[in-house]
Parts: structure tokens; sequence; C-alpha cells
């Protein structure tokens, strides 16, 4: 399997805040903010159930940036940088600090992603490293009132015997029967019990392993660890604005549910019409190799293009779009994309996302690539959309989906979805970043 790109996850003051108030109180973590705001600074309890929150990344931000100064340690692991992050490395985009950003991170077991319009999934796994076998996954709506649904997920058809016990640190919180209180779908056991459910919650902010086994059956259906939960949901907390009112997951706090923001308004669906435009000129738009020679990670950078080399679609009467084969791997290509202009100079597709398409891990260079490059991508004329899928593998269960719509001046985000865990998920199950009306 290819090496996922890299993702980082920035993490804002409140969850520092949330953390300090949910954390056993162990051991000093000192936080100093330099330029951030003053209400975050000592935010924060060292705990080792934190520790992937708290991994310092040597990543540039906008110099406006609140985190561009941040200092960190806990215990002797002291991290201090002019430029840190609160990170966890591993995909395939860098949100941007916005309200509404779609966001994902990784917490050791654990995996979390909001959407745009703060609609969160998380998955926990039986350990940090193995994605396979039977997951915890639980969704939850951003309204003030959504109750998250607790699932449990298995790689393969799940056979129903018997009553299902659910065991957390050897202790039995809940028992259910198979169409009372729990549906089986298929790979998925949908714990629709209340009482069974609240159990589940209570006990990923405090226990360390969740055992499920069925009670015909003399070994068990599958274990889920709880280490990294509690900042899994505190992180989904923050996102959807319920840190410290009473519906959060992790230490509920005295704030009514009504301070919990109200959803986002969706945006107004991009237009899809497209008028007739004559065929693109087959020759290769003057100034193009001098752009593409700045992008080094392309393999078609240090030789002369032929009009073979690229792809030419037609925007409007006077605009291009020019696509370049980047880099080549064994089920991931990259196109660069570009705009030409005619009477113009020729510059690098305008993308814009609220984060950054980052397909590094199978480039030449295998460093930070500009956001114009895309992995496995695809225009179309007809409605105008520009498509990305980075393969986590060849089978393209897992990795990174987006697609743009050309609005007459750039790029406008359309859908974008995430999945680092390989283990034959439909696209219906991977994590929104993303989503348009």
């Amino acid at each position: 399997m290819e090496p996922m790109p890299r993702f980082v996850v920035v993490a804002s003051p409140a969850v520092l805040t949330g953390m300090a108030a949910a954390a056993p109180r162990t051991s000093l973590l000192s936080v100093n903010w330099s330029g951030g705001p003053p209400a975050a600074a000592d935010a924060g309890i060292c705990h080792p159930l934190y520790a992937p929150i708290l991994t310092a990344a040597r990543e540039t931000l906008p110099k406006q940036s609140p985190f561009s100064h941040l200092q960190m340690g806990c215990g002797s692991d002291t991290v201090k940088s002019t430029r840190l992050v609160l990170a966890v490395l591993l995909s395939t985009v860098v949100p941007v600090a916005a309200d509404d950003a779609g966001a994902f991170a990784q917490f050791r077991a654990w995996i979390v992603g909001c959407d745009n319009m703060r609609v969160c999934r998380l998955y926990g796994f039986r350990d940090g490293t193995t994605m396979d076998g039977l997951a915890l996954r639980i969704d939850r709506a951003a309204e003030r009132d959504a109750v998250p649904v607790v699932t449990f997920e298995d790689d393969k058809d799940i056979v129903a015997s018997g009553t299902l016990g659910i065991a957390a640190d050897g202790r039995e919180i809940a028992r259910l029967t198979p169409g009372r209180g729990l549906r089986v779908d298929r790979r998925r056991l949908v714990v629709e019990d209340r009482p069974a459910r609240d159990a589940i919650l209570a006990a990923l902010r405090r226990m360390q392993v969740l055992q499920v086994q069925w009670s015909n059956r003399a070994t068990v259906l599958g274990t889920v660890s709880l280490d990294g939960a509690p900042a899994a949901l505190l992180f989904a907390d923050d996102r959807q604005r319920r840190v410290g009112t009473v519906t959060a997951l992790v230490n509920p706090g005295t704030r009514p549910a009504a301070a919990v923001p109200e959803v986002p308004a969706r945006l107004t669906p991009l237009s899809t019409a497209t008028a007739p435009f004559r065929d693109p000129p087959r020759v290769v738009p003057r100034g193009l190799e001098e752009m593409v020679a700045r992008d080094s990670v392309c393999e078609l950078a240090t030789r002369t293009l032929t009009a073979d080399d690229i792809a030419l679609y037609r925007l409007g009467d006077r605009t291009l779009l020019v696509g370049v084969r980047c880099w080549r791997a064994a089920y991931n290509t990259g196109t660069a994309w570009y705009i030409a202009r005619e009477g113009g100079a020729v510059e690098r597709a305008p993308i814009l996302v609220p984060f950054t398409i980052r397909s590094a891990a199978d480039s030449p260079s295998n460093q930070h690539n500009p956001a114009h490059i895309l992995t496995n991508s695809e225009y179309d004329g007809t409605t105008r959309t520009l498509t990305h899928f980075h393969k986590g593998r060849g089978v393209g269960d897992c990795g990174m989906s987006a697609m743009w719509r050309w609005d007459g001046m750039r790029f406008q985000t359309v859908s974008a979805s995430y999945m680092p865990a390989c283990r034959h998920l439909g696209f219906a199950d991977w994590m929104v970043l993303y989503r348009s009306p």
C-alpha cells in the first residue's frame, strides 16, 4: 500500500481549554502564547491521554495566525519553535483556521472528521496502527439537540448469535438483543437502546478498552481501544461549538443547548450552465514551460513540452485550462493544472478550498506540493468540474476524494471526503470534510 500524504490539523484554543478541564491533573503543561488570545494562556494539563494533540510539528502558518509563535512543553519533552502547530501528521490536507472549515485529526486509536456544516464522524479501532476488524463509529449532526449515533462496524458481514454483550475494561455495561435496541445491518450493529448508547459514550471518557461478544459464541466479536477517544470526542465538541454546554460529549458544562450556534446556512449552489466554446488550440501555450519548470516535483519540468504532453480545455472564449502530467506511481498519477489566458501570463489554476490538497506521498520529492497538483484528476467540460482522487491503495477503498467547479474566476469547492482506514468502506462511510448543496 502506498503511504498516505501528510495532513496537519490545528487545535483551537477551545480544545486546549477543554483539555485542561477534562484531563486528570497529573503534571503541568506549559502553553505560552505570544500574539494569540490572552484567554488561551497557560491552558492545559499534561496527560498521556492527550499526547497526540500535543504533537509539535514544524509547519509554516500565515504570519497573522495566533498559532505562529507557540511554545509548548510536556515534562521533559519540551519542543520550542517560532512556528509550531498542534498537529497530527497523517494525510492529504491542511485545514485553514476558519470557523467552519473541514477538519480531520487522529488521536492514537481514534480518528475524527468534521465538515464545513459541522457534521462529525469518529472511528475507534483496536489499536493505533491496525484499522481492520471491529471498529466503533460515532456520528453526530450539528443541530443543538442532535443525538450521537453509535455503531459497531466490522470489515466483514456480521451474523447475530444470541444477545450482544458489551464490556468496558472487563465489566459488562450493556446487553442487547437484535431487533430490540440493536439493529443488525450487514457489517454494522447500530445501538438504538438509549441507556446502552449512553453507557458506551460514558465508557469512552474514562475506560481503556471495549469488548463485544455474542452470547452464543466462545470467541469475542472484537475489541476497540479507547486510547485517544476522549481527545477525539473533545475535538468534535470543539468543531460543533459544544464545549462548555450541556450537549458536550466530554466534560459537559452548564451552558444551555441554546448556546450551541445554529447550523451554518448552506451555500448557494454553483451554476452548472455552460455555453459551447470552440475547440482549444493544439499548441503549447506561451509561458507554460516556464511555469511548469517552477514546479520541480513534475517529471516534465526539465524538458521541452509538446502538444502530446498536455490536455487543453476551454473555460471561456479567452481562457484555457491546461493539464500537465506531473508524476506517476503504482495507482496514482499527479496532474498539474494551469490557467492560460489569451494575451496574458500562464498561472497556476486557482483552486480555492477550505483546505490545501497536498498530493505529496508518491511524488518524486515527497514534499509539499502546491494545491494545483492533483491526483488521478480529470476535468469535465459539461459540468465544469475538476476532480481529485488520491488512492490509499489500489482498490480505492481509502484515500482522499474532492471536486471543484469553475465559477468563471476560480474553482470553488463542491465536495471533499477523506478516509485513512483501508477497510473496504464505500464513499458513504468516508469522512466528509466539505459539502455543498
